[in-house]
């Protein structure tokens, strides 16, 4: 159930699960108690949502809970100290204010140059020769868009998954060394999920720097997807439970098990983001990820490692 107020104003249709990108993490947590301040950080790290749902969700939170609210829950959070980065709720709305200005400025052309990008998503390339160049946001915009309706209009490419993206540079930049721009970023669907400012006064502490524990559903041995709108999916195998931490020592990376069947090599990832994952029937491994069966059967217990690397070594893994 969600930390929600009775007599909370429902204008706003606020559904906190849909924040929860990985339909697997969302049912699992359908009943789990999230506080405000958590719910907030989980808003921001929504890949999958659109960033005016965001904001609107973020101002929902700002609006209906108190400073005192926010920092009943404010102690599960990691990252934040009250001292060093001041009231919560400040910092929720400072991180609406910050995205409805980069939104905003886009259509403040006066010297700057926009680039624009659009990728397939197996295949990110942002070298510069990727882009095309314009004086204005809407012109990047449409070239974006003439480019994805090229896609939806091939059979052979109308299922491709695509990144779009567009750069905000400044002209003239007198800081020589440093060139301050932004960044739009837009979904398959041509939706924009995220932006970001980098420039030297730039530098606001956002809520989706914190981090929060979010109960996972999957144990050792479960195979997995990774998914996100901005890098290829993997797939991997659940290598270690998923514990509750000490909010200082809470991170929202794991690692997995992964082969990398280009090299023919086992390996292991340490920055898999946890709200990225999925169950992965066996039937849907790309063939050249089989061998997740038999690492899930080591994790499980029902292999004993040295029989993977027997077979492995003689080249006949089907065979187990």
């Amino acid at each position: 159930m969600e930390f929600i107020k009775n007599n909370a104003d429902r204008k706003y249709n606020y559904q906190f699960l849909k924040f929860l990108d990985s339909p697997d993490i969302r049912k699992y947590n359908q009943n789990t108690r999230f506080h405000p301040a958590e719910q907030a950080v989980l808003v921001t790290r929504s890949q999958k949502r659109t960033l005016e749902e965001k904001i609107k969700a973020l101002q929902y939170l700002a609006d209906l809970y108190s400073e005192e609210d926010f920092q009943n829950g404010s102690a599960m959070v990691g990252g934040y100290h009250e001292k060093s980065d001041g009231k919560f709720r400040d910092c929720v709305l400072e991180t609406v204010r910050m995205w409805e200005q980069i939104l905003n400025d886009r259509y403040n052309q006066e010297g700057y140059v926009y680039a624009a990008a659009l990728n397939e998503k197996d295949y990110i390339n942002y070298e510069i020769s990727q882009y095309s160049f314009f004086s204005d946001y809407e012109n990047a915009y449409q070239s974006l868009f003439r480019q994805k309706n090229e896609y939806l209009e091939d059979d052979n490419l109308k299922d491709t998954q695509t990144l779009g993206r567009i750069l905000r540079l400044k002209l003239d930049d007198l800081y020589g060394h440093y060139t301050p721009y932004d960044e739009y970023y837009f979904d398959n669907e041509m939706k924009l999920i995220d932006v970001w400012r980098s420039s030297p006064e730039y530098c606001y502490k956002s809520v989706e720097e914190y981090s929060v524990f979010v109960p996972l559903p999957f144990e050792p041995g479960d195979i997995v997807k990774v998914s996100s709108p901005f890098w290829p999916m993997y797939y991997g195998v659940i290598s270690h439970k998923w514990e509750k931490r000490k909010p200082e020592f809470q991170g929202m990376l794991m690692s997995i098990d992964v082969y990398d069947d280009r090299d023919h090599r086992f390996d292991y990832t340490d920055d898999t983001d946890i709200l990225c994952l999925e169950y992965c029937p066996e039937d849907e491994l790309p063939e050249g990820q089989k061998v997740l069966k038999q690492i899930s059967d080591v994790r499980k217990g029902n292999m004993d490692f040295y029989t993977l690397l027997y077979h492995y070594v003689k080249n006949d893994l089907e065979t187990i």
